[in-house]
Protein backbone atom coordinates (compact mmCIF):
# COMPACT_ATOMS: atom_id res chain seq x y z
CA UNK A 1 0.00 0.00 0.00
CA UNK A 2 0.96 3.45 -0.68
CA UNK A 3 0.16 6.79 1.33
CA UNK A 4 0.78 10.34 0.32
CA UNK A 5 1.56 12.70 2.58
CA UNK A 6 1.17 16.19 1.63
CA UNK A 7 2.32 18.97 3.70
CA UNK A 8 4.88 22.21 4.23
CA UNK A 9 8.62 22.09 2.27
CA UNK A 10 9.99 24.87 4.37
CA UNK A 11 12.52 24.95 7.19
CA UNK A 12 11.14 28.06 8.21
CA UNK A 13 8.02 26.98 9.80
CA UNK A 14 7.16 26.76 13.68
CA UNK A 15 9.45 23.38 15.44
CA UNK A 16 5.94 22.00 16.28
CA UNK A 17 4.80 21.32 13.00
CA UNK A 18 8.27 19.71 11.90
CA UNK A 19 7.94 18.09 15.43
CA UNK A 20 4.39 16.82 14.21
CA UNK A 21 6.09 15.55 10.57
CA UNK A 22 8.12 13.60 12.67
CA UNK A 23 5.81 11.78 14.84
CA UNK A 24 3.69 11.06 12.26
CA UNK A 25 6.43 9.42 10.32
CA UNK A 26 7.16 7.27 13.25
CA UNK A 27 3.63 6.10 13.71
CA UNK A 28 2.93 5.18 10.07
CA UNK A 29 6.74 3.42 10.21
CA UNK A 30 5.14 0.32 11.47
CA UNK A 31 2.67 -0.01 8.64
CA UNK A 32 5.33 -0.28 6.14
CA UNK A 33 3.93 1.68 3.59
CA UNK A 34 5.27 3.25 0.58
CA UNK A 35 5.49 6.91 0.43
CA UNK A 36 4.22 8.75 -2.30
CA UNK A 37 5.08 12.43 -2.38
CA UNK A 38 5.70 15.75 -3.40
CA UNK A 39 9.22 15.60 -3.38
CA UNK A 40 11.33 17.81 -0.72
CA UNK A 41 13.63 16.92 1.21
CA UNK A 42 13.11 19.94 3.59
CA UNK A 43 11.02 21.10 6.15
CA UNK A 44 7.42 18.43 7.24
CA UNK A 45 8.25 16.73 3.76
CA UNK A 46 11.79 15.78 4.65
CA UNK A 47 11.17 15.01 8.00
CA UNK A 48 8.26 12.00 7.21
CA UNK A 49 11.13 10.87 4.45
CA UNK A 50 13.26 8.87 7.00
CA UNK A 51 10.35 6.27 8.19
CA UNK A 52 9.67 4.96 4.79
CA UNK A 53 11.74 2.15 2.76
CA UNK A 54 10.29 2.84 -0.18
CA UNK A 55 9.72 6.63 -1.68
CA UNK A 56 8.27 7.50 -4.48
CA UNK A 57 9.32 11.45 -5.44
CA UNK A 58 7.21 13.05 -7.46
CA UNK A 59 8.13 17.06 -8.49
CA UNK A 60 8.48 19.30 -11.18
CA UNK A 61 11.40 20.97 -13.28
CA UNK A 62 12.10 23.39 -11.02
CA UNK A 63 12.38 21.24 -8.23
CA UNK A 64 14.44 18.45 -9.27
CA UNK A 65 18.03 19.68 -7.73
CA UNK A 66 16.37 18.14 -4.19
CA UNK A 67 15.65 14.65 -5.70
CA UNK A 68 19.33 14.37 -5.16
CA UNK A 69 19.07 14.53 -1.21
CA UNK A 70 16.21 11.53 -1.48
CA UNK A 71 16.68 8.47 -1.56
CA UNK A 72 13.80 7.34 -3.94
CA UNK A 73 13.09 4.17 -5.14
CA UNK A 74 11.10 6.31 -8.55
CA UNK A 75 11.30 9.31 -9.38
CA UNK A 76 8.69 11.20 -11.42
CA UNK A 77 9.13 14.24 -13.16
CA UNK A 78 6.09 16.38 -14.22
CA UNK A 79 5.36 19.18 -16.24
CA UNK A 80 2.75 21.04 -13.82
CA UNK A 81 1.87 21.15 -10.07
CA UNK A 82 -1.66 20.15 -11.28
CA UNK A 83 -0.12 17.16 -13.73
CA UNK A 84 2.37 16.08 -10.30
CA UNK A 85 -1.06 16.20 -8.00
CA UNK A 86 -2.93 13.70 -10.24
CA UNK A 87 -0.05 11.48 -10.35
CA UNK A 88 0.63 11.28 -6.85
CA UNK A 89 -3.68 10.74 -5.96
CA UNK A 90 -3.83 8.03 -8.82
CA UNK A 91 -0.40 6.10 -7.81
CA UNK A 92 -1.76 6.85 -3.48
CA UNK A 93 -4.28 4.30 -2.12
CA UNK A 94 -4.73 6.53 1.42
CA UNK A 95 -4.19 10.24 1.13
CA UNK A 96 -3.05 11.92 4.36
CA UNK A 97 -2.71 16.02 4.63
CA UNK A 98 -0.73 17.91 7.03
CA UNK A 99 -0.20 21.67 7.55
CA UNK A 100 1.37 23.23 4.65
CA UNK A 101 1.02 26.13 2.60
CA UNK A 102 -0.35 26.97 -1.14
CA UNK A 103 0.84 23.65 -2.48
CA UNK A 104 -0.57 21.54 0.81
CA UNK A 105 -4.19 24.08 0.29
CA UNK A 106 -4.00 23.28 -3.26
CA UNK A 107 -3.70 19.36 -2.80
CA UNK A 108 -6.05 19.73 -0.18
CA UNK A 109 -8.89 20.77 -2.97
CA UNK A 110 -7.58 19.19 -5.85
CA UNK A 111 -8.15 15.65 -3.66
CA UNK A 112 -11.39 16.85 -2.74
CA UNK A 113 -12.60 17.44 -6.36
CA UNK A 114 -11.30 14.35 -7.62
CA UNK A 115 -12.51 12.44 -4.71
CA UNK A 116 -16.02 13.63 -5.00
CA UNK A 117 -15.80 12.92 -9.01
CA UNK A 118 -14.58 9.49 -9.27
CA UNK A 119 -16.57 6.54 -8.20
CA UNK A 120 -14.19 4.44 -5.78
CA UNK A 121 -12.91 7.73 -3.78
CA UNK A 122 -9.85 6.98 -1.98
CA UNK A 123 -9.37 7.27 1.78
CA UNK A 124 -8.66 11.02 2.59
CA UNK A 125 -7.71 12.34 5.91
CA UNK A 126 -6.78 16.03 6.71
CA UNK A 127 -4.95 16.36 9.44
CA UNK A 128 -6.45 19.65 11.58
CA UNK A 129 -3.43 19.79 14.13
CA UNK A 130 -3.34 22.95 16.36
CA UNK A 131 -7.20 23.58 14.11
CA UNK A 132 -4.70 24.41 11.56
CA UNK A 133 -8.12 23.44 8.79
CA UNK A 134 -10.66 25.22 10.40
CA UNK A 135 -11.28 28.16 8.06
CA UNK A 136 -10.71 25.49 4.89
CA UNK A 137 -13.30 23.09 6.62
CA UNK A 138 -14.94 26.83 7.61
CA UNK A 139 -15.16 27.69 3.62
CA UNK A 140 -16.14 24.08 2.61
CA UNK A 141 -18.96 24.87 5.28
CA UNK A 142 -20.27 27.67 3.68
CA UNK A 143 -19.82 26.07 0.36
CA UNK A 144 -22.39 23.60 1.51
CA UNK A 145 -24.85 26.73 3.57
CA UNK A 146 -24.83 29.00 -0.33
CA UNK A 147 -25.49 25.13 -2.05
CA UNK A 148 -22.75 25.54 -4.12
CA UNK A 149 -21.87 22.26 -2.82
CA UNK A 150 -24.31 19.16 -0.86
CA UNK A 151 -23.68 18.40 2.35
CA UNK A 152 -22.21 15.14 0.95
CA UNK A 153 -19.43 16.86 -0.10
CA UNK A 154 -18.25 15.82 3.92
CA UNK A 155 -18.18 12.18 2.41
CA UNK A 156 -15.38 12.08 0.94
CA UNK A 157 -12.81 13.28 3.59
CA UNK A 158 -12.43 12.40 7.14
CA UNK A 159 -10.75 14.68 9.84
CA UNK A 160 -8.69 13.93 12.32
CA UNK A 161 -6.88 16.12 15.24
CA UNK A 162 -3.86 14.14 17.05
CA UNK A 163 -2.15 11.15 15.96
CA UNK A 164 -4.68 9.28 18.03
CA UNK A 165 -7.19 9.81 15.47
CA UNK A 166 -5.17 9.19 12.84
CA UNK A 167 -4.08 5.80 14.05
CA UNK A 168 -7.67 4.63 14.28
CA UNK A 169 -8.54 5.99 10.60
CA UNK A 170 -5.49 3.84 9.07
CA UNK A 171 -6.24 0.88 11.19
CA UNK A 172 -9.59 1.23 10.07
CA UNK A 173 -8.74 1.18 6.56
CA UNK A 174 -6.06 -1.82 6.74
CA UNK A 175 -8.90 -3.96 8.00
CA UNK A 176 -10.87 -3.18 5.51
CA UNK A 177 -7.91 -4.42 2.97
Amino acid sequence: MKIFIGSSSRNEINKEYLDLAEKVGKELKSYNYDLVFGAASTGMMGKTTKYFNNIYSYTVEKYTDDLKNINSKKEYILKTTFDRTKKMYKDADILLLLPGGTGTLAELFGILEENRSITNPKKYIIFNYNHYYDKAIELIDNCIKNNFNSKDIKDYYEVVNNIEELIILIDNKKSTN
